[in-house]
């Protein structure tokens, strides 16, 4: 059986949603490991930890996914804080696939918050 529901691929990144209602952004490559360590983001999450997501179009400069995700505790451990994970969006086509993952990520959301 086929965990992964949706799938796509950025230009530093893939980005999958699995049917147990997981995110996972995927790094691959030299280049992919190395922009997993200077950020930080984290690589696997809950949908239901997603607090906002930004869509920047490709135009000039390189648009992006952004995924802003809760944390269970800040850097004081004290309160929730959140943290970002982002995949790079070079083209027409990511873009559109990008549309269409958060399209179907707010779904889930909504299904767990009624």
């Amino acid at each position: 059986m086929k965990r992964v529901l949706y799938e796509f691929r950025g230009k530093n990144g893939q980005v999958i949603i699995l049917k147990n209602n997981t995110v996972c952004i995927g790094r691959k490559g030299w280049f992919g490991v190395i922009y997993q360590f200077l950020t930080k983001g984290k690589r696997q999450f809950p949908v239901t930890d997603i607090l906002d997501i930004v869509l920047k179009e490709p135009k000039i400069t390189r648009g992006y996914i952004k995924f802003k995700i809760m944390d269970n505790y800040n850097d004081c451990g004290k309160e929730r804080g959140y943290s970002t994970s982002v995949v790079w969006l070079t083209r027409e086509k990511m873009f559109e696939e990008a549309q269409k993952a958060i399209s179907i990520i707010n779904k889930l959301k909504y299904k767990y918050a009624v």
